[in-house]
């Protein structure tokens, strides 16, 4: 996946906020490290979208989980309460730096980039349920 937030917090290109990242950028007394020197005009053209900010977004995530426990009720005859949790999005676990790394883009062209959408939301939910037969 193309990290385009990323990239755009990284590209160094005017007076914007950038990343933490760019405090370890090429000087001539800084020259083990992949992250270009840091200017405002970038007359090298490091601002390019290029395959520095491809990553890999495989994934492993638990996306439903409910645990719940059935307690027959004394005096109604086929009557159940059920106290239950329920998750979703529990996890993710992946080697990508994104947001969230199922996000498809903005539009057909940019399948694959991501632009800073907002990730999946993660839920908990928990409740008692009555049935009656």
């Amino acid at each position: 996946m193309f990290n385009g937030t990323k990239w755009n917090m990284q590209r160094m290109v005017g007076f914007t906020n950038w990343d933490k990242e760019t405090l370890n950028a090429w000087t001539p007394t800084n020259t083990n490290t992949d992250v270009p020197r840091a200017i405002i005009t970038d007359p090298n053209g490091n601002e390019r979208e290029s395959d520095r900010w491809l990553e890999n977004a495989s994934y492993l995530r638990l996306r439903n989980m409910q645990i719940g426990y059935n307690i027959p009720v004394v005096g109604f005859a086929g009557a159940a309460l059920r106290i239950y949790v329920s998750f979703d999005n529990l996890f993710t676990i992946t080697p990508y730096d994104g947001y969230d790394p199922t996000v498809v883009g903005g539009d057909l062209f940019e399948r694959g980039v991501d632009r800073g959408i907002y990730p999946t939301a993660r839920t908990f939910m928990s409740g008692i349920e009555i049935k009656f037969k």
